[in-house]
This record gives structure tokens, sequence and C-alpha cells, in this order.
């Protein structure tokens, strides 16, 4: 999309690469705002699921990036069958540690590349950046949004993982297996 952004202003589109970038700082005020507004964004610890992470983090100071892997996928494995979260939680872990500003802060934006994969998909069926841009907001704000205010999620990469697949649906001579992979990465994530 992004790569689509630059290529449509450097071939002379300038118009939808300017509403591409118009769009993301629209999604990144509205994000940022209500995280910030809700006092989320540096609030820190939460004791919903937060404290995962320091138990991986202290199972991750003993052991390699393999066996943390191992240890929580078996832990995990006796409640959800989720292998792609146990990857994402255990990487996130061992790269931004137990510091949940920085957690907060990827789920923002995670959440707004998921805000503009929506749009992207939206605008690619239908003509008008209002709807394109209503579509989004519905799916994102409401009720749901508390998948882009707590830290961890199992949601955010698959909202991602599922707005590329439908972006991929938009493109004529695709291979439906490419979209059918994303789709069961999503499930994976879930």
């Amino acid at each position: 999309m992004v790569q689509t952004a630059i290529r449509d202003y450097i071939d002379g589109n300038q118009s939808y690469g300017r509403e591409l970038i118009f769009v993301a700082i629209l999604a990144f005020m509205m994000f940022v705002g209500i995280n910030l507004g809700s006092g989320v964004l540096l609030s820190g610890y939460h004791f919903v699921d937060d404290h995962e992470v320091l138990n991986i983090a202290k199972y991750a100071s003993r052991h390699t990036f393999l066996d943390t892997l191992h240890w929580y996928a078996i832990q995990d494995f006796s409640i959800r069958f989720r292998p792609l979260y146990n990857l994402e939680i255990v990487a996130q872990t061992y790269l931004l540690g137990v510091n949940m500003n920085h957690w907060i802060m990827l789920v923002t934006f995670e959440g707004i590349i998921s805000f503009l994969l929506f749009y992207h998909f939206a605008r690619q069926i239908t003509d008008t950046t209002c709807l394109a841009f209503l579509f989004s907001v519905i799916i994102h704000f409401g009720t749901q949004y508390t998948l882009w205010y707590r830290a961890l999620n199992q949601e955010n990469l698959a909202m991602i993982l599922l707005g590329i697949s439908l972006c991929l649906l938009t493109r004529k001579g695709l291979n439906l297996g490419i979209v059918t992979f994303f789709i069961v990465l999503s499930s994976l994530q879930k």
C-alpha cells in the first residue's frame, strides 16, 4: 500500500498518494488521540494480560528464544491453538522487554496500519473516499476498540493479516492461494 502511494505519486497520480497520506495522518490522530486522551498510551502495566509478558521475560532471561517459544507454546496450547500469536508474543517480549508503554505504542501503530489496509480495500471497491473512510472507522472504533488499547491481543495482527488478504482480493489476476495463505495465517493468530 505504501509502495502504491509512492508509485502513484511518482507516476503522476498524486491525488491518491496524497489521499493515503491524509488518511494516515487522520488515523494517527484518532488512534493516538484516543489512547492519549484515555490515558492508556502512557499508563504502563495493566493486569488484564500483561502479567504474561512478565512470565515470558522471566523465563527468557535464563533460556534461548526457541526454548522460551517452546515453553510458552506448550503452556498456551493447553488453552488455545494459536501458534502465530505465541511466536509474536515471545518475539515482542525479546524486542520490547517489559516496558508496557512500548507495547501500547506498538499496538497503536498496528491499529493505524490495520486502518489504512481496510481503507485501501474499501477504496478499491468503491470510488467514494467518504464511504471508504467510514468503512474503516466502523470496523475500528466503537466497543471493538478494545483491540487497540490492550497490549496483549491476538486480534491485532489477525486484523492486519485480514486487511492484507482483503487488499489482495482486489488485485486482478492474483493467485487465490496467496489470499488463502494470509487468511490461514490470520486464523492461526486468533
